[in-house]
C-alpha cells in the first residue's frame, strides 16, 4: 500500500529564523547529535523529547531541524500526529531506517492504542538501527497523556527530555522580523511591533497572520505598512 504522507516545509522553518531566546540548551544539543552524534552516543541521548505549550515553536524547531539534517547530507523525516492520526499505523514503517526523524504533536495519540504501540515499535526499531536523532515534540506534558500502553510513558520519559520555553514579546518580535526576511516581504518599521499588540500573541497565529498580509502585499503590490494591515486585517 503506497500512502502520502502530507509534509509541509517551508523555506523560514529554518535554524537561522529560530530565535533561541532562553532555549539555547536545547539547541546545542540537537545540533550537537546531528553533527557529532553516531554509534557511540547512548541511546537514551538519542531521543530527544520536547514539551511545549501552543505556539511555541515546537513545529518550526522539528521542522529546522529536519532542514538541518539535510545540510549535513543525513537522511530525514518529519511527521505531524495531527495529521496522520487516523490514516493506517503502518505509515510509520520505513521511516525507522531514516538518520534524524521529527514526530510533532505526539499529544494527537491521547487514548490511541493502535497508534502508541506503533510509536513506541518505533522508538524501539529507531534505537536498534542506530539511528541518529529522534526528536518527539508535544504541547501536552507527558504525564498528562492518556496511555494506553504504560510502556511508551516508560520510553519517552527514560530519553532526553526539554522543554521549550515560550518567547517573550521581544523574542516574538525579533522571530517576525526573521520570518519577513526570509519570505523577503516588505514592511514598515513600525509595522513588527503593532502587529504583535494588535493581534495575537500566539507564534503559530502569527506566522499566519503573516502569511496573510504577504500574500495581501503580493495581490496589491503594496508595501505592509500599518494602514495596510489595518485594512487587512479589519482593525
Amino acid at each position: 500500500m503506497q500512502l502520502v504522507l502530507p509534509v509541509s516545509f517551508r523555506k523560514q522553518d529554518s535554524l537561522s529564523t529560530f530565535v533561541v531566546a532562553d532555549n539555547e540548551h536545547l539547541l546545542s544539543y540537537i545540533q550537537g547529535v546531528i553533527e557529532h552524534g553516531g554509534e557511540t552516543t547512548q541511546a537514551s541521548q538519542r531521543i530527544c523529547v520536547i514539551t511545549a505549550a501552543s505556539g511555541a515553536g515546537k513545529s518550526h524547531l522539528l521542522l529546522a531541524t529536519c532542514e538541518q539534517a539535510s545540510l549535513q547530507g543525513l537522511s530525514h523525516q518529519y511527521l505531524d500526529m495531527l495529521q496522520i492520526v487516523h490514516m493506517p499505523t503502518e505509515l510509520l514503517v520505513g521511516f525507522i531506517n531514516k538518520d534524524v526523524v521529527c514526530i510533532d504533536n505526539l499529544q494527537a495519540i491521547d487514548a490511541q492504542d493502535d497508534w502508541q504501540r506503533a510509536v513506541f515499535d518505533t522508538i524501539n526499531q529507531f534505537i536498534e538501527s542506530n539511528g541518529r536523532l529522534l526528536a518527539i515534540a508535544t504541547s501536552l506534558p507527558l504525564s498528562s497523556i492518556q496511555y494506553t500502553l504504560p510502556d511508551l510513558e516508560t520510553r519517552l520519559v527514560w530519553g532526553t527530555n526539554f522543554t521549550l520555553n515560550s518567547l517573550s514579546d521581544d523574542d516574538k518580535h525579533q522571530a517576525l522580523i526573521r520570518h519577513m526576511d526570509a519570505l523577503g516581504i516588505t514592511y514598515s518599521d513600525d509595522v513588527v511591533a503593532y502587529i504583535i499588540n494588535r493581534t495575537s500573541r500566539n507564534m503559530h497565529e502569527l506566522i499566519n497572520t503573516l502569511g496573510q498580509l504577504d500574500k495581501a502585499s503580493l495581490e496589491k503590490k503594496r508595501k505592509i505598512t500599518i494602514p495596510f494591515v489595518k485594512s487587512i486585517l479589519k482593525l
